[in-house]
């Protein structure tokens, strides 16, 4: 609570004392309390912070990594149907390129009782011809 705004951060009984001080002239008011029942319709939102490499080469791979909300829930990855045909494979965290072209990632992340599913995170990683073996 700030002032006269209550921001509700879970499911559950939100308790609100009302207080007021007396003066010389009058007593202190009876202390005054109303319970808020805030349900798990009312979900908190969470947010997916995502930064892809830029670029990778055929036949090679990377490791994704990703911060999520504060469902606990793990981000998970997986290769957008938007990529190119056959070029890029994901499993875990890790990506794996397999031909050139455009991979798109998605990172999604699962809600709970209290927390929205965050909203999918899209990046797309540029993977370039593989180096010539000399």
């Amino acid at each position: 609570m700030s002032g006269t705004t209550v921001t509700y951060t879970e499911a559950g009984n939100c308790v609100i004392d009302a207080n007021q001080a007396g003066t010389a002239t009058y007593l202190a008011a009876p202390q005054v309390q109303q319970t808020i029942t805030v349900t798990s319709a009312q979900k908190l939102p969470q947010s997916i912070s995502f930064a892809a490499p830029a670029s990778g080469s055929a036949r090679g791979s990377a490791t994704l990594s990703a911060t999520g909300g504060g469902s606990g829930n793990p981000v998970v990855f997986s290769a957008d149907p938007a990529s190119g045909p056959g070029v890029c494979t994901v499993s875990g965290t890790s990506v794996t390129y397999t031909a050139a072209g455009n991979c798109v990632i998605d990172a999604n992340q699962a809600g709970t009782a209290t927390y929205l599913a965050a909203p999918q995170v899209e990046q797309t990683i540029t993977v370039n011809k593989p180096d010539s073996i000399g």
